[in-house]
């Protein structure tokens, strides 16, 4: 799987009422209800439709920093915005929950970011 380019409501980070007003414009765009997740224990932010993994983007923590080394999109899925959703929350999630410093390492999340100039202060953080 790999991942693509677009956009939709996110909600990594969010409270219960940012997630429920994401989730309901992705109703009123046709779409099923999609969140992303941040799994520690797997080491991976989940983008999940109604209850189903749909995608991840793997991490590693290494001190102060998180490394973004891979990240996929079930290949049915492709072409929908889907990868895009998945990165942007999974970075709006580390800006909100920790200091941390983003190294890309993949190359999906290193063009992401090039393309997003207000997340590139993510990888120039100071711990």
């Amino acid at each position: 799987m790999a991942a693509d380019r677009g956009g939709g409501p996110r909600t990594a980070g969010r409270g219960p009422r940012a997630q429920a007003q994401a989730q309901a414009a992705g109703r009123i765009l046709g779409r099923m209800s999609v969140t992303v997740e941040n799994r520690p224990a797997q080491n991976q932010y989940a983008l999940v439709e109604d209850g189903e993994t749909i995608g991840f983007a793997a991490y590693d923590v290494a001190g102060d920093e998180i490394r973004f080394t891979h990240t996929e999109i079930e290949p049915s899925r492709r072409r929908a915005g889907l990868g895009a959703q998945l990165v942007q929350g999974a970075l709006d999630d580390v800006r909100a929950e920790s200091d941390r410093r983003v190294v890309p390492l993949c190359p999906f999340v290193v063009e992401w970011i090039d393309e997003h100039v207000d997340y590139q202060e993510l990888l120039r953080r100071q711990p």
